[in-house]
């Protein structure tokens, strides 16, 4: 009971927090080719011809099609009560942001009619970046236990446990960063890319001496 409460005496419990942002180094594209016709083997025709148009165009850009990903396909009867048979073909392709290339690619999409596509920027290595944001939180916590321990005339010998409270704020959380102008004259090539901000927190009991 008396070396317990030793223990705990000499003892500190502190939170330490670390947020950083990362610029990304990657933006996933997403392209859906769909067309619709009165039969199935049409609208599989159709949305071939579509995409195919597609990716000559891509490749006019220099763009490899084998790069790309093809993620679903499927042919549909009576979407939305019109009777008639709908494709889709989803494929998905990773390239380094690149704001200049992306509206290159974006001025293609009206031609092809019926394309359509998302992009959003992330990090190839997220897991090593959050791990290094997870090391600076336990060090902002050794740092705080450090002046506490340092004003009631002792030190920190060493941590006894530390507890992650870790919800990431990274991969949802993000910020408007200058981007370079890229190959492009227009306006739109320069817009800001966004930046990802991780954040992790502990809870840390710290043993002075």
């Amino acid at each position: 009971m008396y070396d317990t409460y030793e223990k705990m005496k000499n003892t500190v419990e502190v939170s330490g927090c670390a947020r950083e942002e990362f610029e990304p180094d990657v933006m996933h594209l997403t392209f859906i080719a769909s067309e619709k016709a009165e039969s199935s083997a049409q609208a599989i025709r159709a949305g071939g011809e579509t995409l195919e148009e597609f990716l000559r165009d891509l490749t006019g850009l220099g763009i490899d099609p084998s790069k790309m990903r093809m993620t679903d396909e499927s042919v549909t009867e009576g979407y939305n009560r019109d009777g008639a048979f709908h494709f889709k073909k989803r494929i998905e392709l990773s390239l380094s942001p690149d704001l200049a290339l992306l509206e290159s690619i974006t001025e293609l999409i009206p031609k092809s009619g019926g394309i359509e596509y998302s992009v959003r920027f992330d990090l190839s290595d997220i897991e090593r970046r959050e791990n290094e944001v997870l090391v600076n939180a336990v060090e902002a916590s050794r740092r705080k236990a450090e002046i506490i321990a340092s004003a009631v005339g002792k030190e920190i010998a060493e941590c006894g446990s530390v507890c992650c409270d870790c919800g990431n704020g990274g991969a949802g959380v993000y910020r408007l960063a200058a981007a370079p102008a890229g190959n492009s004259d227009s306006l739109s090539s320069r817009l800001g890319k966004e930046k990802i901000t991780v954040e992790k927190s502990v809870t840390a009991v710290w043993i002075m001496k």
